[in-house]
């Protein structure tokens, strides 16, 4: 999982946020308005990251009290950057001064939580990535044990057919050759494995599956010498 290093870089500038004391001044709108932009979208993304815990499951199992104490120290930062924004508004609102040297601090804060958001999302998505990997690598392995599986049985059938008479049979014949169609294109398509989805090798397995009862009882059928009876 996640280092959690620009998590950490978040929470001290956030920390740094508070080394600034409000001292008041002329009461300026368009200041006020920019600092409450501001502490609104961090406060938003505040949340964004708590959901973003939430609902991949990352306040539960084995890291549970790591992102649990991110998440609380997060909260208790915001908290304090709304306090700290309405004493400046209670003391008259923002000074050029104070907004100069607030707004750095916010938009490096702003950047921090984003980037914190954006690489916990690309670290999730390796995963699931990841996962998917490996559940598409276990199928390809089912999927090519199957293709081998079926044409051990069409062989075995084809050279039992021919020692038994049964060359000139016209359905056999037109079911061999549309079984040795689908394996060239499962034996196509085994050999660019990235071509195909999880959902194209569960189709396959379920067909030759299929294939390979129908192929077995072919040879049964083909086991007794032929007769135009």
């Amino acid at each position: 999982m996640w280092t959690m290093k620009k998590i950490f870089l978040l929470i001290m500038v956030m920390v740094m946020l508070f080394t600034l004391v409000a001292c008041g001044g002329p009461d300026n709108s368009k200041n006020n308005a920019l600092m409450q932009a501001k502490v609104d979208e961090a406060d938003k993304l505040a949340d964004d990251l708590f959901n973003l815990y939430k609902d991949n499951g990352l306040l539960e199992g084995e890291y549970a009290a790591e992102f649990q104490a991110i998440v609380d120290a997060v909260t208790a930062s915001i908290n304090d950057i709304k306090t700290t924004h309405q004493d400046f508004l209670d003391q008259g609102g923002y000074t050029d001064k104070d907004t100069v040297e607030l707004a750095e601090v916010m938009n490096t804060l702003i950047a921090a939580t984003k980037e914190a958001i954006a690489e916990t999302k690309a670290e999730l998505k390796a995963e699931e990535d990841a996962v998917a990997l490996t559940g598409k690598a276990v199928g390809i392995l089912a999927l090519t044990e199957m293709h081998d599986e079926l044409v051990d049985i069409v062989n075995e059938t084809s050279y039992t057919a021919f020692v038994n008479g049964w060359e000139n049979d016209e359905e056999l014949n037109s079911e061999l050759e549309a079984v040795l169609e689908f394996l060239e294109i499962v034996s196509g398509d085994l050999t660019i494995p990235d071509s195909m989805d999880e959902e194209y090798i569960d189709m396959l397995i379920t067909m030759i599956d299929e294939l390979i009862t129908v192929w077995h009882e072919y040879l049964i059928i083909v086991s007794e010498p032929y007769t135009t009876n």
